[in-house]
């Protein structure tokens, strides 16, 4: 029975004179043990006493090892036994005198005959002596755990080096061991032997040597290398605390022990799951080195489950490796403001791991693909990260080798691991990585246009990683084909102009597979990145595309079969002028059909959205796709109605959609009304999707918060329509113009003088309790520009002032309808330039010889009216003749249309304020298109009673502005800046920054007096410049940190903080720490821009969403790979959809059209004034004075008001 560990010629031998019992038979050798037992249990103090010589001792232990060779049946006599040794091992008082004399010998005589347990039985014939000898072995090893953890100092090195070749023998016995009870044992005694050994803190090269040996025979044991693991990533953790930053890793070893339970280890000291060893900094490094080997190298394992759980194990320790500084704990962070620590280079952590999983990838048969997947994994997790020392050349060669052998394998797991976890390889600049780009593309196409892409071989993670490899590519064939047009050593261009072709294929493929809601949303967004950067070069590549989104729209954007509501929509008219029909009957037919897949709203709204992406783009795309707008309008505006009925199914996200189909039409709306309003059939679509918004609580019979978003969008819609159409009467130029000058503005020429208070100059109306009129008579003025009262005969004139829920609008008849202005040649000539009125250093500036010199800067308006003219352009005044000359063309071409005798109906047109006097005419004609002489609207028309209140009112509606306003912060990060501070106090940039700062929008002052809208920025730091954008219904403001100044820093970083959406532009070798800059808001995007060696930019994209689930937004998505030329406007678009976004998950949140209309309500409640129809025509013409102070008796003195003997119009 001593053979199995004691014969072991690695393990020490018991003495020749041990064990003289063991020839006797066993029920003698059980009586003696029970009288002896029984002797030290009850008279212990008689035998300390009498036991005083090494013999008595001798004896005694011969007796007791009796104990660990009877049947198991007898468990509770060796139970007893373990009991004595055990007080005899932990107390040394207890100890019989020879003992305390030479402690450490008999300290190792009881480890040994601990060891005699553990050896095979064939009497382990039932359950119950299983379950007795599991509890006996779980006391043994909680022996050797105690000794080394709280008794270690009570051994000596050769004690400890016993106990430890014990532990060994014990482990091999149980690994080995065939019988059920014993191997059962596995996980608790590896437990055992490594906290033992690791407690030892020894450097015996000779004993870790010893370790090696026997571990490396167990590595083929799954017990074996889950402990192994377990202890190698509880000592990585503590590495990575102890070299890099206490922001990493943990204080102390921290191992989480596998396999253990409470049946097979029922001792609470063994079954502990989670170890705590508190060790000394410089033997943690030499234990984490020495256990890393212990069991040799992983690839010599011949069974796959546990080669895969080694390099699970593998993957883990290069996981928390390569990852150091980017998953820290940010409140730890704060409180000890410490620094963030660097990773280790890619080529530190390969001297390491390198050879172990190269050979795993190349050499593992395909039994073996669950583990070489996993190696795929960890190596694209060294290589695939941003940040320090690049990886040497024959490091990424043997990447790259691997790399395609792998991507060419036919198992899906180990194409899978790739690409799921290499998904951003093309953006981290690595020498060379375009030579994957063929294999890569192909294996996308594999995964992304077969038809087992809804398979679970290729799930929508999987198909996910694919999009995100192609968005990194899209960019790059326009790139490097300009870059290497014009030079005399051309690269390989075939690799992008297949590249292109492939991703096209790609796209349109997947678009018309992909069932994934998320996965339908990148792809979106993808394909309107590839329209932005491709529209120049291949203008019919993106029109296939546009042709695409326009299909699924048509197909799936009613989301399931029509309904009755389709009713609603009136029958096909033939279009005017021969316009191009939206679609044909056949077309029309297939929408009965059901489509194969069903879009959810997110989806719809996203297609939208990508199709709104397209707008800056109208003028390019209409050359190869004339019909684009009029087909994407007719299409929205046809699928409205049924959605609207969709409400009562998810009324959260269906509004969404629908407020997106409005915002979606009116863009179009802007862009080619000219086409849309010729075409009959997409009107009356058009028509139809208002008024079914606008009715939808009637139609829904519920009038509940998502019902009146939906109305209020139809009717901002509506309005922005009527706008556009021209219901105002028009002029040679645009007559609305979007003002933010107040009304007390307008009136500050006539407060200052006297006789203003004893005529009315200005009227309020208020028509539907919907929209507020503000009529003011312009006086004429003198020859010198002073109001002149008195004169009844001279120039006035009106101004009208229009404010409702899309904004405020302004009219002034004198400027509309004023004198023609005098033509070129009538101009007192221009002299010459003489120069600047500056001096340089020498004090001297030279001027210019004549104004020639400047036609060489001509505007390009200028140079293609020069091209379509057969006159000479040499010299300034021959270009001044040009453009007279032109003008006049464009005034005969006009007067000889509208003078065409044509018995065919003409649109009306009003006169031309170059030909007619008719200033009085189109006055009149503006007032009665506002609604003031239409009997019809005499009802609906009241006066506003003039008051300080109302006038401090409508200059409070006035700072709610008609287009939406988004704040966006943008930050630039500097190599190798950290910190907060470094951050925000920022001054200087690069040219690249700069250029993409220009490109964002327009340089702006902030300025609370500006008339521009600069948000909060203007609330915080005055007279700075900030980049300002701003379309139809929104306008943007960037808070540019390094234009900002430092002091008060706080407001710069309270600034930055309160927004929805950063920009963060990172020229730092690493990625970007969010949390650098604490936020406030509770959700939170940042667009991060990396700009790249070879001049592209590298996006970023990470959303703060707290337990919320948040949508899709793009058209920049994570791990995109764009140009220059087109981030500023892709940037812009993204920041306001991320705003939207986060913008409906605040249910408080009203937009501003919504904000208008509430504070026009509370106006008409307030201020509103009955009058009969008499009273109103003499309130609006009649100077009587009694009726004027009838109407003006609540008016203060100050703001009293007397109607004028001018007529409101401006007549003569």
């Amino acid at each position: 029975m001593l053979s199995h560990i004691h014969q072991h010629p690695d393990l020490p031998n018991l003495p020749s004179n041990t064990y003289l019992l063991k020839n006797f038979p066993v029920q003698i050798k059980s009586d003696h043990l029970n009288t002896t037992l029984e002797y030290l249990t009850k008279s212990y103090q008689d035998a300390s006493y009498t036991m005083n010589t090494e013999t008595h001792v001798d004896w005694i232990l011969e007796v007791l090892l009796v104990a660990f060779e009877l049947p198991l049946s007898k468990w509770e006599q060796i139970d007893t036994t373990i009991d004595i040794y055990s007080k005899w091992l932990m107390k040394p008082s207890d100890r019989l005198k020879p003992m305390q004399k030479n402690p450490q010998i008999y300290l190792r005589r009881m480890f040994s005959h601990f060891s005699l347990l553990f050896e095979r039985r064939s009497t382990v014939t039932s359950k119950d002596d299983e379950k007795n000898h599991i509890y006996l072995t779980n006391r043994i090893l909680a022996i050797f755990l105690e000794m080394a953890t709280i008794h270690g100092d009570k051994m000596d090195d050769e004690t400890w080096e016993y106990g430890f070749k014990m532990l060994l023998g014990i482990t091999d016995i149980t690994l080995t061991s065939k019988t059920k009870g014993i191997k059962n044992l596995s996980y608790g005694v590896l437990k055992t032997v490594f906290e033992y050994w690791i407690c030892s803190l020894s450097y015996d090269v000779t004993l870790w040597k010893l370790f090696q040996k026997f571990a490396s025979r167990w590595a083929n044991y799954l017990p074996t290398v889950r402990q192994w693991t377990s202890i190698c990533e509880a000592l990585t953790l503590r590495v990575v605390r102890i070299l890099y930053s206490k922001l990493e890793g943990t204080d102390s070893i921290q191992i989480e022990w596998q396999g253990l339970n409470s049946i097979d280890n029922p001792n609470q000291k063994v079954g502990n799951h989670i170890t705590h060893l508190e060790l000394p900094d410089e033997y943690s490094l030499f234990l984490w080195e020495q256990m890393l080997h212990v069991i040799g190298n992983p690839n010599n394992i011949q069974n796959t489950q546990v080669f895969l759980t080694a390099l699970q194990g593998i993957d883990c320790m290069t996981g928390i490796l390569a990852t150091v500084g980017s998953a820290i704990d940010v409140d730890i962070w704060r409180t000890y403001n410490l620094s963030i620590p660097y990773p280790p280079n890619t080529n530190s952590i390969l001297r390491i791991f390198e050879s172990w999983l190269l050979e795993a990838v190349n050499t593992k048969t395909p039994e073996f693909n669950n583990g070489k997947a996993v190696a795929y994994k960890a190596l694209c997790a060294i290589f695939c990260r941003r940040g320090g020392k690049p990886p040497s050349e024959d490091n990424l060669s043997l990447f790259y080798y691997a790399l395609e052998i792998g991507l060419n394998n036919s198992d899906p797991l180990i194409t899978s691991a790739i690409i799921l976890h290499s998904a951003k390889i093309f953006t981290l600049e690595l020498e060379g990585v375009f030579i994957l780009i063929p294999t890569y593309v192909e294996l996308c196409k594999q995964i992304l246009c077969s038809n087992k892409s809804m398979d679970s071989d290729n799930p929508p993670q999987l198909r996910s990683e694919c999009i995100t490899i192609l968005s990194a590519l899209i960019c790059l064939p326009n790139h490097y084909l300009s870059q290497s047009a014009g030079t005399a050593n051309l690269p390989n261009t075939d690799l992008w102009y297949n590249l292109k072709i492939s991703i096209r294929a790609i796209l349109l493929e997947a678009l018309n597979q992909e069932n994934n809601q998320h996965n339908l949303q990148h792809i979106l967004w993808c394909v309107s990145v590839f329209i932005h950067e491709h529209i120049d070069s291949d203008p019919e590549t993106c029109k296939s595309f546009i042709l695409a989104l326009c299909d699924l729209l048509r197909k799936h954007g009613e989301g399931k079969p029509p309904t009755a509501v389709q009713a609603q929509v009136p029958p096909q008219a033939t279009p005017d002028d021969g316009a191009p029909s939206v679609e044909s009957p056949a077309q029309q037919q297939e929408l009965s059909i059901p489509p194969e897949r069903e879009f959810s709203p997110t989806v719809l709204i996203t297609l939208l959205e990508s199709l709104s992406s397209v707008v800056p783009l109208y003028e390019k795309v209409k050359t190869v796709f004339p019909e684009f707008g009029l087909s994407i309008v007719g299409t929205i505006a046809r699928h409205i109605p049924a959605q609207i009925l969709l409400l009562k199914q998810n009324e959260s996200l269906y509004t969404q959609f629908l407020v997106q189909a409005y915002v979606t039409m009116l863009d179009f709306l802007h862009c080619a009304g000219n086409v849309i309003f010729k075409n009959s059939l997409v009107v009356e679509q058009v028509v139809s999707a208002v008024s079914a918004g606008r009715i939808a609580s009637k139609t829904l019979s519920n009038s509940n918060s998502f019902v009146q978003k939906v109305e209020r969008a139809a009717e901002f819609t509506l309005i922005h329509i009527l706008n556009f159409i021209g219901i105002f009467p028009g002029t040679n130029e645009h007559a609305d113009t979007i003002s933010h000058i107040s009304d007390k503005l307008l009136l500050t020429e006539l407060e200052q003088k006297k006789e203003f208070w004893d005529s009315e100059y200005v009227r309020f109306f208020l028509l539907e309790d919907q929209y507020i009129f503000t009529v003011i008579e312009q006086p004429p003025r003198t020859d010198d520009g002073k109001l002149d009262l008195h004169n009844t005969d001279g120039d006035s004139g009106c101004t009208v002032v229009v404010r409702d829920i899309s904004g405020k609008h302004v009219w002034d008849g004198r400027l509309l309808y004023e004198k023609p202005p005098q033509p070129i040649s009538e101009i007192r000539p221009i002299d010459k330039y003489q120069g600047s009125s500056l001096t340089g250093l020498n004090k001297n500036t030279k001027p210019h010889p004549n104004n020639e010199t400047l036609l060489k800067f001509k505007i390009p308006v200028m140079q293609e009216v020069e091209k379509s003219s057969s006159l000479p352009v040499d010299n300034f005044s021959q270009m001044m003749d040009l453009i007279e000359s032109t003008e006049n063309e464009i005034h005969s071409a006009r007067k000889a249309f509208f003078d065409k005798i044509n018995m065919s109906a003409q649109p009306p047109v009003n006169p031309l304020k170059y030909e007619y006097e008719c200033k009085f005419q189109m006055s009149r004609l503006l007032l009665t298109q506002l609604g003031f002489f239409d009997y019809g609207t005499l009802n609906k028309m009241c006066q506003l009673r003039p008051s300080d209140a109302l006038v401090q009112e409508l200059q409070e509606l006035d700072v709610v502005h008609q287009r939406e306003n988004f704040d966006i912060g943008v930050l630039y990060v500097a190599p190798y800046q950290d910190t907060e501070h470094d951050i925000l106090t920022n001054t200087s940039c690069t040219d690249t920054y700069s250029r993409f700062l220009s490109a964002l929008g327009w340089n702006v002052e902030s300025n609370t007096e500006s008339p521009i809208n600069t948000g909060k920025l203007s609330q915080i730091h005055e007279k700075h410049h900030a980049p300002y954008w701003s379309g139809v219904d929104s306008e943007l403001v960037f808070h540019v940190t390094t234009r900002m100044p430092n002091e008060p820093l706080q407001n710069k970083k309270n600034l930055i903080s309160s927004n929805f959406v950063n920009i963060v532009w990172t020229e730092h070798t690493r990625p970007y720490f969010t949390p650098i800059i604490k936020e406030s808001t509770p959700h939170q995007c940042h667009v991060i821009i990396h700009p790249m060696q070879n001049k592209l930019l590298d996006i970023s994209k990470r959303v703060t969403s707290g337990d919320r689930t948040l949508p899709f937004v793009g058209p920049l998505c994570d791990g995109m790979v764009i140009s220059e030329k087109i981030s500023p406007l892709l940037v812009r678009q993204t920041s306001m959809n991320c705003i939207r976004m986060l913008r409906l998950l605040d249910r408080e949140y009203a937009p501003p059209f919504q904000q208008r209309e509430k504070q026009i309500q509370h106006i008409a409640r307030s201020h509103k004034v009955k009058l009969s129809g008499r009273e109103y025509y003499s309130f609006l013409f009649n100077s009587d004075k009694k009726l004027v102070s009838r109407t003006q008796k609540h008016m203060s003195q100050r703001h009293s008001v007397a109607i004028g003997n001018n007529a409101a119009v401006g007549g003569k």
